[in-house]
């Protein structure tokens, strides 16, 4: 009965993840510059994949094709038998795990690709600061 609600929990949430991911760092980026939530602006997912030089077409295709990744891993936690009657079945579980990892490389594939999570080298930072621990030349 404990997997039973945690699908049902785990699903929406999935289904629904880039809306609920483009408005939770839209709103958050926002809030960290000072500007006014209720205001539009050019922050959102579509716009980020334009300013990357993607077409519209491949922007929204794109951002589709992420969703639909999404869904079928929710689909899969829900409707592949992985784990019946208390035995794991290989090549259901095979396919579950692999549609789950699909769907986490393409969300790791966007992240890099609109660099919504910046990752700097902190050796670079410290050179960027004139930090005293660092050598002379």
């Amino acid at each position: 009965m404990k997997t039973a609600a945690t699908v049902a929990l785990f699903f929406p949430l999935l289904v629904l993840a880039v809306p609920i991911f483009d408005t939770t760092f839209v709103v958050a980026r926002r809030l960290r510059h000072g500007q006014r939530v209720f205001v539009g602006d050019q922050a959102h997912l579509h716009h980020r994949f334009l300013r990357r030089g993607f077409s519209q077409p491949r922007a929204a295709l794109t951002i589709w094709a992420w969703c639909i990744s999404l869904a079928a891993a929710a689909l899969a936690t829900r409707f592949v038998p992985f784990r019946a009657h208390g035995v794991w079945h290989v090549w259901p579980t095979l396919l579950a795990a692999g549609t789950g990892l699909v769907a986490v490389a393409f969300s790791v594939y966007v992240v890099y690709v609109l660099e919504i999570v910046k990752i700097a080298n902190p050796i670079s930072k410290r050179r960027d600061r004139g930090d005293p621990l660092r050598k002379s030349a």
